[in-house]
């Protein structure tokens, strides 16, 4: 999907995610507070053919990664969770 993301005070507009699925079970709520405080609207069972999401990964443009997940396929949980928090050139 393409959302409008703020990580760590940054918006960022148009960044991408990718949600991976696992087709061997079936789909949960992804929610977390984690999640939402980037403004993360999560996909729904429609958008994921009722299969479970596993992963998030979401990227700026001219950046790359800024957060990223790894999603529980049977609770819908998020088991761990990353932020970019600073960026250094040389």
């Amino acid at each position: 999907t393409i959302q409008d993301v703020t990580v760590q005070g940054v918006t960022y507009t148009d960044a991408l995610l990718v949600w991976a699925i696992d087709v061997d079970y079936s789909y949960q709520t992804v929610s977390d507070p984690r999640l939402d405080s980037l403004g993360v609207v999560s996909p729904t069972s429609i958008q994921t053919g009722g299969y479970a999401v596993t992963d998030v990964d979401i990227s700026a443009a001219g950046v790359g990664s800024v957060a990223g997940g790894d999603i529980d396929a049977a609770t819908g949980a998020l088991n761990d969770f990353a932020e970019l928090t600073a960026q250094t050139c040389s």
